[in-house]
């Protein structure tokens, strides 16, 4: 590969690399607002069928204590304060068309999904996703959800009671921590792909490649001229002539001066 095609692969992999950089997928700040930390029980139902999610709840809320509040919620909620519920059935899937309404410190939470994941024998995670309102200020109605624009959003999360469901014929409850989350995105953050950073190393590489290899060339040529003036006697010894003349010449205007 000569120096001129180096030089030019160079330049177009560093020109690429800088038009690469430009927004190739975008991420989401998240900054938590509050949260508030309950605890209580929860009664697994028997009945409940992955298989229709809608026809019986996955089982029903026990009474629910505010054991911390912060953000938010701090000012409002205090310890030892119960969550009220329109419903204690929890069920799972979609819930946009009639939404659980839960109620704390002036605050609405209503659940508009639900999701259950996770094996039976260690507690399934059970998650949502909610609007949080405040008298007549609805935090999501306020900010809607539009890509790319700042948003509020709530979710809330808990481990069921673990069981055995090839042997789940009778309710269990057991102790859970329901923790209520309300979060705010700030937008959108340009990230360049991974392939970006690929080709602007592939340029930085050849443009180091291009510049040792310069390097190389000139301590080279540097090598054969000396090699090649050692191969000639009259060059290297006309060399070592003039360099006598010189000290001669100045030797003799020293003696002149001084006489």
């Amino acid at each position: 590969m000569t120096t001129k095609v180096v030089r030019r692969l160079t330049i177009w992999s560093l020109l690429f690399s800088s038009l690469a950089l430009l927004p190739a997928r975008s991420e989401a700040t998240i900054f938590p607002v509050g949260e508030i930390e309950l605890t209580g029980n929860f009664t697994l139902n028997p009945a409940y069928n992955f298989n229709a999610p809608n026809a019986q709840p996955f089982g029903t809320f026990g009474t629910l204590t505010t054991v911390q509040a912060t953000g938010i919620f701090g000012p409002f909620v205090k310890s030892g304060d119960v969550l009220g519920m329109d419903t204690p059935n929890l069920l799972s899937g979609s819930l946009a068309g009639q939404p659980m309404i839960w109620s704390i410190g002036g605050f609405t939470i209503g659940t508009i999904f639900t999701q259950i994941t996770g094996a039976d024998f260690v507690g399934r995670n059970v998650s949502s996703n909610d609007n949080l309102s405040f008298g007549n200020f609805d935090f999501h109605n306020s900010n809607p959800v539009v890509p790319g624009d700042p948003t509020f959003f709530g979710r809330w999360d808990f481990i069921a009671p673990p069981y055995d469901i090839s042997n789940f014929t009778s309710p269990i409850t057991g102790p859970i921590n329901l923790t209520i989350r309300e979060e705010f995105s700030d937008g959108v953050a340009s990230i360049p792909e991974p392939a970006s950073f690929l080709l602007l190393t592939v340029g930085l590489a050849l443009l180091a490649a291009w510049r040792f290899r310069q390097q190389v060339q000139r301590q080279h040529i540097a090598e054969v001229l000396t090699n090649f003036c050692k191969r000639i006697p009259l060059l290297h010894n006309l060399r070592r002539i003039t360099e006598a003349l010189k000290m001669l010449e100045a030797a003799g205007g020293g003696s002149h001066a001084g006489s």
